[in-house]
């Protein structure tokens, strides 16, 4: 990566980053981020510098939490050879919500560096790279940068290897830093895009141009691999699209809301263009791992059993990892998708394979961009940009420029309606850096449905038949978020799970809200938070569906349940109170580890109780806390705060009518029905 520019932060950004980033200081000399102030709406001529000065706000922002964890006068205690360890002392923020192991880095400064050049104002400076990070390890004015391991409370365990066992004894100033890779390959991807004018009109396409240039033609006949999407004619319509080619001028859009079957649909596609466009080589990407595992496991069951894949299977799909990947573990990835990587045995980079002999290569959206920096010569006739509504447009750029060529199609896949990018500056936030690509195409004239609810079926397809939750269950996030325009056509044997569960007082609606009026609390230094008593209550749910089953002689196992929180901290919380039970295989996670996924049965506890519940309430967060359960969906919450939002008013509304509400108010306490 030695051709990748630091990109470090201009004189005018400094300045803006000195008083909060306000109005004035970021139309200093940028006429363009001026007139974007009053619109809010990019465009082929402002994209590359506005995009630009937001996601400059982004990474000065992720800057100053390191810069916050600064230290001075520490010592450095050995591990062995090659590890080490140190103890910090209180910060204004919570180490553990910063720093990244195998990502974050460790500057150790001696006093002898800092007497040359002292520290740089602003101190948000010291995250860039320093000339005496390259003097000789044995040069008393050595800064040396090791790789953060982990970071337990106060400690942080790092890695470096030459370190002289004599410098142990002096204390050091400490920085802790990212090397910002992500935002760097962002940044090139901008300048790029800065001179390619055919990939701006791709990405601001004119509708009437579109409409008339653009021709078709279909295969008469698929020999689908999925036979059940046959009977989708929405899936159906995307895969004939996507194969038979999309709209050349603009992306291609598969709108997937919860449980439409939107991977299954591109994993199709993907699999008709190796079986049907012999020319076709196809980079799937997604801006995380899981997403990207998610589709590569779908494609390599797909190639394993599939005769017609039987004489190439060798070559049709690589999954690519990065080293960084790779070293933190792959236990958790299915063997299957191990097996057709680059890490059978043992790592091996991109750069030793030859990529053009793979039909299809999965990897996340960064190393995309690391692929077209390396300059690879490998020519991509397709791009599949999967859970795009979870990334920012500079991110989806990555999987964009440089990799797009003239008769390269992009096909975008998401929902804009779930969780979006996370965008950790309130300020990028609030200025539009948080609205994905897929979103902003989705809102413009050239994707919107016209006043008979039509659109054109070349530039996407939108998915509205929902195959995985009980028709009350997708009732609600229907109603709230898509129109009533989805259909529930999930088996009932799939879904009715519940149907005869005795803390149900209406069966037939699944869906039950357990008022608890706890107190919402801090862990120290950290903005997650917890919540003791809906913890314990939400422990209490657990035990009664394994214990006593769930009705009818239906048995729960522990992998049934699914348990969803906003907030680290009270995961942290309840899998301690499940593991003092010895329920270890209960899944607990955030509401942003469960996007994508599902359970039979879901356990939500929302955390917010008479505070700010202003992130809990988020309609995208909400959308996906309601719509991953397939046959039971219990809430525990507490229904004065929550009532703020008229979203989850209407779900509480909906439980009182049918009689599905636990729990009662008696001294500011919940009393346990049953």
């Amino acid at each position: 990566m030695a051709n990748l520019n630091f990109y470090n932060p201009s004189a005018a950004m400094l300045r803006a980053y000195m008083v909060n980033f306000n109005d004035q200081s970021l139309r200093e000399n940028d006429t363009c981020f001026g007139e974007y102030l009053e619109t809010r709406q990019l465009s082929f001529d402002n994209i590359c510098s506005v995009l630009k000065k937001l996601l400059t706000i982004e990474d000065l922002s992720r800057m100053e939490d390191y810069t916050q964890l600064m230290q001075s006068n520490v010592s450095v205690m050995r591990v062995d050879s090659v590890h080490y360890e140190i103890n910090l002392s209180q910060t204004e923020i919570n180490a553990e919500d910063v720093l990244k192991p195998d990502v974050g880095e460790l500057v150790l400064v001696p006093n002898a560096s800092l007497l040359e050049m002292p520290l740089p104002n602003p101190l948000i400076l010291a995250q860039m790279p320093h000339i005496h990070e390259s003097l000789d390890p044995r040069d008393n004015k050595c800064r040396h940068v090791g790789s953060i391991l982990k970071v337990d409370n106060s400690r942080v365990f790092f890695e470096y290897s030459k370190i002289d066992l004599m410098n142990l004894h002096k204390k050091w100033t400490i920085i802790f830093r990212s090397p910002r890779i992500p935002f760097r390959l962002m940044y090139h991807a901008l300048d790029l895009l800065m001179v390619c004018r055919t990939e701006r009109n791709y990405l601001f396409a004119i509708p009437n141009l579109v409409n008339r240039l653009h021709k078709s033609d279909y295969f008469e006949e698929f020999s689908l691999i999925n036979t059940q999407i046959a009977t989708n004619s929405e899936q159906l319509q995307a895969v004939k699209q996507i194969v038979n080619g999309p709209n050349p001028l603009a992306p291609y859009i598969v709108f997937g809301p919860p449980g439409t079957g939107k991977t299954t649909t591109i994993v199709e596609a993907i699999l008709q263009l190796c079986l049907l466009r012999p020319e076709s080589h196809i980079i799937v990407t997604a801006g995380s791992n899981s997403a990207c595992d998610t589709v590569a496991l779908k494609i390599c069951e797909l190639i394993d059993n599939n005769v017609r894949f039987s004489d190439q299977n060798k070559r049709v799909v690589l999954r690519v990892f990065s080293r960084k990947r790779y070293e933190q573990g792959l236990d958790n990835v299915d063997p299957l998708v191990v097996k057709y990587s680059n890490c059978v045995n043992s790592f091996r980079s991109f750069k030793n394979f030859n990529l053009k002999k793979y039909r299809i290569i999965v990897t996340t959206l960064c190393l995309v961009g690391l692929l077209a920096l390396e300059d690879t010569d490998v020519q991509f006739t397709h791009v599949f940009i999967d859970e795009a509504a979870a990334s920012t447009e500079p991110e989806t750029l990555l999987g964009i420029v440089g990799v797009k060529n003239a008769t390269c199609h992009i096909i975008l896949s998401g929902d804009h309606k779930q969780l979006g990018p996370f965008i950790g500056s309130q300020r990028a936030s609030s200025l539009g850096l948080g609205q994905s690509l897929l979103e902003r195409l989705m809102l413009s004239r050239l994707y919107q449905l016209d006043e008979s609810g039509n659109y054109d079926r070349t530039l996407q397809t939108r998915l509205r038949r929902n195959y995985r939750s009980h028709p009350e269950i997708v009732g609600l996030f229907n109603k709230l978020y898509y129109n009533d325009e989805l259909m529930a056509l999930a088996p009932p044997i799939k879904v009715n799970m519940a149907a005869k569960w005795k803390q149900l007082a209406n069966a037939k609606f699944p869906i039950l809200f357990h008022n608890i009026y706890g107190k919402a609390c801090h862990k120290l230094n950290s903005k997650s938070r917890y919540n003791q008593q809906e913890a314990q209550v939400l422990s209490w749910y657990v035990r009664i569906l394994l214990g006593r089953g769930i009705g009818g002689g239906l048995r729960v196992n522990q992998q049934d349940i699914g348990v969803i929180t906003p907030y680290l901290a009270q995961c942290e919380v309840i899998k301690q109170i499940l593991r003092e039970r010895g329920l270890f295989d209960v899944d607990v996670g955030t509401v942003q580890r469960y996007q994508g996924r599902e359970k039979p049965i879901i356990v939500v506890s929302l955390v917010s109780s008479y505070t700010n519940a202003s992130f809990v309430t988020n309609p995208r967060l909400l959308n996906v806390i309601v719509s991953r359960a397939m046959s039971l969906l219990i809430i525990i919450g507490n229904p004065v705060s929550l009532g703020a939002s008229k979203d989850f008013q209407y779900i509480i509304n909906m439980c009182e009518l049918h009689e599905n509400v636990l729990g009662k108010k008696i001294d500011n306490k919940t009393s346990l029905q049953g």
